[in-house]
Order: C-alpha cells, then sequence, then structure tokens
C-alpha cells in the first residue's frame, strides 16, 4: 500500500545538486544542496558511481526523516542532469529487515555461547586427560603412575606434563607405570608413549610395567628393545619385590638385560 502513494522525486544537474524536489510525503524534509548528501554514508561511493556509469535502476540506503531506509531508485537521464524516482522499501519489508538482524544479532550471541562451552568442554578434557594418569608418591624412592582409559596422544601428552614435573621434584628411585586401567591404546599414542618411558631412563629413575594385557603388550613389542623397563603382573607384587629389596634381600629387577613381554 506505500508504493501507491505518491513518490518522492528529485531533479539533479550533472554536479549531482539538486534543482528541484517533490515530496509529497515530506519523507526527506527540507531540500538538500546536494543528492550525495541524503545518501547513508556507506553508500555514498555507490552513488556517485551509478550516476557515472549510467545505471538507470538500483537500490540506496537514503538518510530519511524517519532514519535510514533502503529505497529503490528508477534514474533516468536528461539533457542537463537527471531524474531520479524513488520508492522507499514497504513496512513489511522493513519488519522482515528488522526481524533479520534481530536473528542475526541472536546467532551471534548464540556462537559466542557455544564458543564459551567449547572452551569450556576443552578446558574439562584437558583436566579429564590430565588426570587419567596421577603421580603417586608410595614411599620415599617409590612412586606409582595408575592409567586410566584409552590412551590418546592428547591424554599421554597431558599425562606426561604433569608425571615428569612431580617426578622431577620428588626424585623416587623406583617408579610403577601401571597398565591395569587402560582400554585402547590408539596407534597415534605409541610413539608417545615410548618417549614418556625413555624419559624416566633419563632421569634415572628404573621403571617397573604392570598389569600389561596382551593386546598392549603386543603394541609395545615394536619399541622393547629401546624401552629399560621391568614388567609385572600386579602393583602388589612390584610393591612386594620393592620392600624387600629395601630389606636387603635380591631383588628381582637387579638385571642387564630387560625381561621378555611373553611374561604377560
Amino acid at each position: 500500500m506505500d508504493n501507491q502513494i505518491p513518490l518522492p522525486l528529485f531533479k539533479l544537474n550533472r554536479q549531482l545538486l539538486v534543482t528541484h524536489m517533490h515530496d509529497p510525503r515530506d519523507l526527506f524534509g527540507e531540500t538538500p544542496k546536494s543528492f550525495e548528501e541524503l545518501a547513508d554514508e556507506g553508500s555514498r561511493e555507490k552513488c556517485r558511481r551509478m550516476f557515472e556509469a549510467s545505471v538507470e535502476r538500483t537500490e540506496l540506503n537514503m538518510i530519511t526523516a524517519e532514519g535510514v531506509r533502503l529505497c529503490e531508485l528508477f534514474i533516468t537521464e536528461t539533457a542537463d542532469g537527471w531524474s531520479v524516482l524513488l520508492v522507499p522499501a514497504s513496512n513489511s519489508y522493513l519488519q522482515v529487515a528488522d526481524k533479520l538482524e534481530k536473528l542475526q544479532s541472536r546467532l551471534a550471541e548464540t556462537n559466542f555461547e557455544l564458543f564459551e562451552k567449547s572452551e569450556s568442554l576443552s578446558q574439562a578434557v584437558k583436566r579429564s586427560n590430565k588426570l587419567s594418569g596421577p603421580f603417586i608418591e608410595l614411599t620415599d624412592g617409590l612412586a606409582i603412575v595408575p592409567l586410566f582409559g584409552d590412551l590418546s596422544f592428547e591424554k599421554l601428552d597431558a599425562i606426561q606434563s604433569n608425571v615428569l614435573k612431580r617426578s622431577y621434584h620428588a626424585q623416587p628411585e623406583r617408579i610403577l607405570i601401571d597398565f591395569t586401567g587402560v582400554g585402547v591404546i590408539e596407534l597415534s599414542s605409541v610413539g608417545k608413549l615410548r618417549d614418556f618411558l625413555l624419559i624416566f631412563e633419563q632421569l634415572g629413575i628404573s621403571t617397573v610395567v604392570i598389569g600389561l594385557h596382551p593386546a598392549h603388550a603386543r603394541t609395545i613389542l615394536p619399541y622393547r628393545r629401546e624401552l629399560n623397563f621391568d614388567v609385572e603382573r600386579s602393583a602388589k607384587e612390584a610393591v612386594r619385590q620393592w620392600l624387600l629389596s629395601d630389606e636387603g634381600e635380591e631383588s628381582p629387577y637387579v638385571k642387564t638385560e630387560p625381561k621378555p613381554l611373553n611374561r604377560v
């Protein structure tokens, strides 16, 4: 219905100065000096170019008495300039545009909320990974690291960072790595696991691996000759042997060659 009302008409000279304005709806108020003044700041470059390119029909954001409003422009070139008829967007269009703007704002808020939740979840996963291999001191010279869940590269990285810091400060003589609670050792993490065990050797800490399942043993087997660790079936037996060695009895861990993995 809006477009059935008489429409604003502008007469412009070659410098885009307004020589005549017919505005039956007082949409633009007082007659501006230049037509460019009516264009929204972000649309003024387009306003200049459309006359240079002899565009006959286009859309432009115009500054009206009601605020910025999208208008359809019909341009006719005359002997001394241009005649420009403006058709303001209908109210229904403005309502849709307003709803769209609100929807875009809500989507932006939702995206930010999802980002915050994603960051929170990421932090929770990192914390969970770190706690999946706690460093526990059993005696002054003995510590145990029980591993839990499937071992991924990311989980081992988090465990290693925490355990090595604790090992450096505690300086145990021996450390037990307990695989009893481990599910799957992902193939992508095997190299990380090898590095994890090698570092204890470099720190001068003897390592005892306990609770290995046959599947775990097969996964580690390609790196067995690189790794100098003992193998025991349970933490109970490993601790007993340590206590025996503390009392002066011969420990089965004193050896020159690593035990084969076929014990598991």
